[in-house]
């Protein structure tokens, strides 16, 4: 935790930091998709880019921030290859983190991989902004946890970004959504009100009901 939030010449790091937790292995098997690092630094990238744009209006100067040289995030993965990924694509950026053992999937039960994956959670939500898949329980838990810590907007809701499911909760009550724009494909309109039923892992979502009347539809999430 204290290496996250120094610098390289050892004193303190007051720039953003980004977090990204990729889940693969077992879950890749029968629940989701895998996804290229590529995929999370897209949103990676836009984070970044807005903390630079948000420095140079604060301060009036032409001029990038220092950490902008060297870009700080946090990796949390199950797969080995994420991190070699990683360093290897995305040099511009210094990623803290590796894999752990007791991240592997026979040793997530043990005392090492109840450590593990605690550590991995309590960095995750010590960022500044998360990247991950809804699909993955870990990540999710992150966000709930980043809410609790959240001081300024009272939740985390704006401090994520899922690159397949949308966050949700198994075996939860029906909730309407409301549609911010209109969908002309699929003849929703803005407002309509939209109950989701499963989501597409390709930021799709399978609705079933609009408000008061029935219509099977894929609406983009």
């Amino acid at each position: 935790m204290q290496n996250m939030w120094r610098g390289m010449d050892g004193k303190a790091y007051d720039g953003p930091i980004a977090a990204i937790h990729i889940r693969r292995t077992d879950k890749i098997i029968s629940e989701a998709r895998s996804h290229t690092v590529a995929e999370f630094m897209f949103y990676v990238e836009c984070f970044f880019n807005m903390k630079e744009a948000e420095y140079g209006l604060e301060t009036g100067s032409a001029n990038p921030p220092a950490w902008s040289r060297r870009r700080r995030l946090f990796l949390a993965s199950d797969d080995a290859l994420a991190f070699r990924e990683a360093q290897s694509q995305y040099p511009r950026n210094e990623f803290i983190g590796r894999q752990r053992k007791g991240s592997q999937v026979d040793d997530r039960r043990s005392t090492e991989g109840v450590f593990a994956i605690t550590l991995d959670l309590h960095l995750l939500c010590s960022a500044d902004f998360l990247i991950g898949t809804g699909s993955s329980y870990i990540c999710r838990l992150a966000c709930e946890l980043a809410s609790l810590k959240s001081q300024s907007q009272g939740d985390a809701a704006f401090q994520w970004h899922t690159v397949d499911a949308m966050y949700e909760c198994s075996f939860s009550r029906k909730r309407w959504w409301r549609a911010i724009a209109d969908f002309k494909q699929e003849g929703v309109k803005l407002g309509d009100h939209v109950n989701i039923l499963s989501t597409q892992w390709d930021a799709f979502e399978q609705t079933g009901w609009l408000l008061y009347r029935y219509r099977d539809t894929v609406l983009p999430a």
